[in-house]
């Protein structure tokens, strides 16, 4: 696998991701993912990554599921801020 087919499988392995544990860490792997796509040269890719990343980062921290369904999706807020599964942190 060269650097491109690396980066495709983690652009994909984030877009497919269900249980997300930590919105702001997961908005911070997208805007790292843009970081090497850039460096890469593959400046749409890193364009695609940037817009996920400003996306997911202004959503309130917090642990939540993204149930898809084809092209759409919907993020369900698993515990209330601060909280994970039930338990306060």
């Amino acid at each position: 696998m060269n650097a491109s087919d690396i980066l495709y499988e983690r652009y994909l392995q984030l877009s497919q991701t269900v249980d997300i544990f930590d919105m702001t860490e997961y908005a911070k792997d997208w805007q790292r993912l843009g970081n090497d796509a850039a460096r890469l040269g593959l400046v749409a890719r890193a364009d695609q990554c940037y817009s996920h990343a400003k996306h997911y980062s202004e959503i309130e921290g917090g642990n939540y599921y993204r149930i898809v369904d084809g092209c759409l999706a919907e993020l369900i807020a698993a515990a209330p801020t601060g909280t994970r599964g039930g338990a306060t942190e």
